[in-house]
């Protein structure tokens, strides 16, 4: 689940760059997150979905810092899994580097 909120991250940024008509590069994710096994593992009460996952994230493009981080946002906004962690109650915080893109 955690590696498929990366690679979700990863495929709506690259939706997201098309339809803008944005050129990105190299993409490297990873996430971190928290989980009360006692629920899952030992049956215990209490909620088993995650309290936090960290999403971070570098990714090479020619945009500028102001312009990457409205893109980010876009990002943010259209990634379903990371609006499935949000809408649950999951406390999702992100760390987007933007790299500069290598010529090619």
């Amino acid at each position: 689940m955690l590696g498929a909120f990366v690679a979700c991250n990863q495929v709506t940024s690259a939706i997201v760059a098309q339809g803008q008509g944005i050129e990105l590069g190299q993409f490297s994710g990873r996430v971190e997150a928290e989980l009360d096994n006692s629920v899952l593992v030992y049956g215990a009460e209490g909620n088993p979905n995650f309290s936090r996952v960290a999403l971070t994230v570098e990714l090479e493009t020619h945009l500028d810092d102001a312009a990457f981080d409205v893109f980010v946002a876009e990002v943010t906004r259209r990634c379903p899994l990371t609006q499935l962690f949000v809408r649950s109650g999951v406390e999702v915080t992100t760390d987007w580097k933007n790299r500069v893109l290598a010529s090619a």
